[in-house]
This record gives C-alpha cells, structure tokens and sequence, in this order.
C-alpha cells in the first residue's frame, strides 16, 4: 500500500503539471491556478522524489510568481493557468512558502544560476513581510482568514505564519551567503532568532514558565517594545485565567485574546523548523497523540472542533456547510497536514509512528468519491469520508514528503 500511494501520488504529481506550474489540483472543476502556498509546497514534495518530470513544473512556478510580483513585493495569491490572470487577496503565508521554494530547489540542485536570477525577488518579499510588523514586535500580524485556513478566525500573532516567517528569514539569509552579503546574511539571521524569541514568548504557555512576571521579564531580554506586550500579556491573564498551561503553542493572539485551540500544522512547522525545543516537542507530540490528531486519519487541522455558540465561532463559517465542526479547517482532516505532523514525528525521532501514520496517509489517499487513488483534499473529522476536491498537488506531494522523510530518517526542511 504505501509503495503503490508513492506511485500514485508522482502521477498525480505530474498530472497537475501546467506550462506555468504546479496547478492546486488536477481536475478543471478544482483548482486550475498556481497557487502561491499550495505550489511551493507541491515544489517540497516533488523535489524530494528526485523525479526529473517535476523539476521543470518547480522552476515555472516560481517563475509564475516571480513574474507577477507586486512592486512592494507582493506574491499573488494563484495565477490562472488559462488566461494568466494573477489574482491577490490578503493572503500571509503564500509570500513565505515562495521564499522556502526558492531556498529549497537551491538546496536540492545547487543551481547557483536559478538562485542569482530570484534571490532579488525572494529579498523583496522578505521587505514586504517586514512591514507587515505592526508594533516593532519582531512578529508579524495577520489580518482575519488570511492565510490557508481562509475561511477561519486566525488572526494578529499567528502562529503558523510566524513560523513561516522565521523560516523564510533563515532562509533568505543563507541565500545571501551564497552570494557574499554578509550584512543582509546577518540581519535576517537576526531577525528571524527575534521573531522565534517572539513566538516563544508570546505563544508559548507552559508551566515552564513560573508565571506570567518571570515570562515577562525573559521577554524584556529577547525582544523589543515589551512594554506594549506586558501591557498585552497582563489584560489577556485577567480576562483568560485559565491560560496558565498549553502542551502546545497557541494557535494565535490578538487584541486581548488569543486562540486556544491547537493548530496541527503551525506546531508541526515548529517541530520541523527546529523552533521547538525538545521538551516543547515531547509535550506537542504527546498530546497530538492522547487526542488522536491522527485518526482516523492524519491529520486533522485543529482540536478541538468549534461549535455554534462558542466564543470563537463566526457565522462565516456555514458558508457552503465548509467549516461545521469537524469538516474543513474546524476539525477536518487534511492529507497534506498529516505529511506535515509526520515529517514532524520523524523530526523527534519517532520513526515506528511515523511509519504507521504513513499507512494510514496511504490508505487515505487512496479512498475516493468517485474514484481510487483520489489524493482528495479534506476528509471528515469523525467520519474520515472524502469531502473535497479530488487530485490535490498538496495531497499527493506531502505523501511523497513523507514517505521520504520516514524511509530515509531525514527532514531537510
């Protein structure tokens, strides 16, 4: 099973490749565009395969959003495959993945070439996501559903994009190693250690800390304009005095509140992007497995599910049914997170559940609505039945990530 999902996906793969890139999905009735996230993922998993068919689908996406780049240094949301219309909605994440996408081909071919023709382009994004820190906090803010959980309340001090952030630094910075710019080598490096000095303290709650004054203090050493965020910290332990302990990072914070819930995917990040330390990981690991994050199958997007009366729930949330509890990112499974939560396994070190979850990734894949070997794009929470589009880039390249990151005991992310 799980050698034939490998073979399945790389079909897949290729199936979504377009003249102008990785195409979201297959299908016509999916997605027929380029999307900034969902392709640079695609871009991971397939240059883990090594499959020369894909290497030039990885190029022609990045130069898609090279190409349509904002004079600020705005990547598009998704490019259209037909008519190369670049559409842009407020969208964080699509930005950092581009810059990942582009150190990652890099890492994988040394094509110095490649690298001096985007490095430009990838500093300019970095640029445009600087000023998207609001308060000289060293994080950076996100407007309400903007980013892949676009029909969700994530919003202020994200976690998943300041992750992405963080990484998106480092990795700027070593592409300009490459190139002999120490200076600008350096102030990425160091602003990405502020940035994870920032989600430490900001959306880490662990009895690790003693309390919030001890927090406090430590934060007044790491990062900068502390006063705001003390200010911050205090107004959200008054109204919030159940925040005393979380065996994960918090999903977000915003003006006087914060997101309690936890997000599969940004913990994941963290674990692979060595954001967590090991304690941190041991306790977001276990505590992914006592709820079951990954059954009945990896992984669902965020636990608990929200429901109707709930502080956080949003009547956006019924449009077209999407966002019930336990369907889409309320609690719904997605294929390509659960590459994600098993890479981050294989990261700690707990190959023998990375392999299991990989069957169950396997077998996930291969169910369909209407045909075997869909690689659909969401599955119910409790139910595990296929709910989405079907032959998702993502689905199938984050199996073929997976896949490779279990057998090989490696995460190069």
């Amino acid at each position: 099973m799980i050698e034939e999902a490998y073979k399945q996906a790389i079909n897949v793969l290729n199936e979504c490749v377009s003249d102008i890139g990785f195409k979201a999905s297959a299908l016509n009735n999916g997605y027929r565009e380029v999307w900034g996230r969902d392709s640079m993922i695609t871009l991971i998993g397939a240059m883990s395969s090594g499959e020369k068919s894909l290497l030039r689908a990885s190029v022609e996406s990045i130069n898609t959003l090279c190409s349509n780049q904002t004079e600020l240094g705005l990547i598009p949301n998704n490019v259209d495959v037909e008519n190369n219309e670049a559409q842009f909605r407020s969208y964080m994440d699509g930005n950092m993945w581009y810059v990942i996408g582009i150190w990652y081909y890099y890492k994988r071919t040394s094509d110095k070439d490649f690298l001096k023709k985007y490095k430009d382009s990838a500093f300019r994004t970095l640029e445009w996501l600087r000023h998207q820190d609001v308060d000289n906090s060293g994080m950076i803010s996100t407007q309400e559903a903007a980013n892949w959980m676009d029909i969700f309340h994530v919003r202020g001090k994200v976690l998943y994009d300041n992750i992405l952030y963080s990484k998106a630094l480092l990795c700027a910075s070593e592409i300009a190693e490459e190139f002999g710019e120490l200076e600008r080598a350096k102030k990425y490096k160091d602003l990405s250690k502020r940035c994870i000095d920032g989600i430490q303290y900001t959306l880490w709650v662990d009895d690790s800390h003693s309390s919030f004054s001890d927090e406090v203090k430590d934060l007044k050493n790491k990062i900068k304009n502390s006063r705001h965020l003390e200010e911050e910290y205090i107004l959200i332990s008054q109204k919030c005095a159940h925040i005393i302990w979380r065996p994960y990072f918090l999903a977000y914070r915003t003006f006087r509140y914060y997101g309690n819930w936890f997000d599969t995917l940004g913990n994941s990040l963290a674990i692979i992007f060595n954001i967590a330390g090991s304690e941190q990981t041991k306790k977001i690991l276990e505590y992914a497995a006592q709820v079951e994050i990954a059954s009945p199958y990896a992984a669902k997007a965020t636990y608990p599910p929200i429901y109707p009366g709930d502080a956080e729930w949003r009547e956006y949330f019924l449009v077209g049914n999407l966002n019930l509890p336990n369907h889409y990112h309320n609690g719904g499974i997605w294929p390509f997170v659960g590459g994600f939560y098993i890479s981050a396994l294989v990261k700690a070190g707990q190959l023998g559940s990375a392999a299991n979850f990989l069957q169950s990734l396997a077998e996930a894949n291969k169910i369909g609505r209407n045909f075997d070997w869909e690689f659909n794009e969401w599955f119910h929470g409790n139910t595990g039945k296929p709910m989405g589009k079907e032959k998702q880039a993502w689905s199938a390249a984050m199996y073929v990530y997976a896949y490779n990151c279990v057998k090989s005991g490696v995460v190069d992310l």
